[in-house]
């Protein structure tokens, strides 16, 4: 064959079956990742400044004892997490019963506050001090929301955007 022809049609349609098929098992292997169940395990510490100037412990609430607890990781540049603001409001409002916790990480604290005085959540937000709680929550991106039992174990854990309904169905009979 010459250098210029192109290859076979059945050579070209195993290479196009491969790449499909490469890109199906990376796809179901990150779906299943982000909303597979979650391991019985404690939930590491989670610290936080809040913009209302107080600083706000896990283990603190926990062992106080607080009840189910709501933890949504964001960041100011993170569009998904800007739009999912008024949905998890939503749900702090209809259910007083669960602590809802809004945590800035790989942010700054200035564009971070703005953004929260900006949108008013109805539930308590601040920022990650030291900038390491995403290596004790790794992910494959922002948002992330995870949802903390009073017995401090991990019930529930969803990478991207959270609605009202989908809250909801994560807290269950949390």
């Amino acid at each position: 064959m010459e250098a210029n022809t192109p290859a076979p049609l059945p050579e070209r349609m195993g290479r196009l079956t491969m790449v499909f098929m490469a890109a199906l098992v990376v796809t179901l292997g990150v779906t299943y990742l982000s909303t597979a169940a979650v391991p019985i395990e404690r939930a590491p510490e989670i610290t936080i400044a809040g913009f209302d100037g107080t600083t706000w412990s896990l283990h603190g609430h926990l062992d106080g004892g607080g009840g189910t607890v709501v933890v949504n990781f964001w960041a100011s540049w993170c569009t998904p997490c800007r739009v999912e603001i008024p949905e998890i409001s939503a749900f702090a409002r209809a259910h007083p019963e669960v602590l809802v916790v809004g945590v800035a990480v790989s942010d700054d604290e200035a564009p971070a506050r703005r953004l929260m005085e900006e949108m008013d959540p109805a539930y308590y937000t601040g920022i990650d001090p030291t900038g390491t709680l995403m290596a004790d929550y790794p992910s494959f991106g922002l948002p992330v929301t995870i949802v903390i039992g009073a017995d401090g174990t991990i019930l529930a854990r969803r990478e991207g955007l959270v609605t009202l309904r989908v809250l909801e169905e994560m807290i269950g009979g949390a």
